[in-house]
């Protein structure tokens, strides 16, 4: 089952992460590179597994960690809506 981005929420990527905007709410989040590359991944087709994997690639003295702090944000982003689950 994909996942996409909450319709009340722009993401955009800065330079070292991203931000979250709720269109709603005019709340937003600023979110670190972990944050922002699951939004992006997720937001264009992707699976949790799959951020799993190229963190664990990209950082492998972390990867012991990786899989629980993607699961912990993922659980965050839905939320408050930012992520919704078809």
């Amino acid at each position: 089952m994909p996942y996409k981005l909450g319709q009340q929420f722009k993401f955009t990527q800065t330079e070292g992460g991203g931000v979250l905007l709720d269109l709603t709410k005019g709340e937003y989040w600023q979110l670190n590179e972990l944050g922002a590359l699951l939004v992006d991944r997720l937001s264009g087709g992707g699976l949790p597994r799959d951020v799993v994997e190229e963190l664990a690639a990209a950082y492998p003295d972390s990867a012991d960690r990786v899989d629980g702090d993607v699961r912990r944000l993922l659980d965050q982003l839905m939320g408050i809506g930012a992520i919704d689950h078809e």
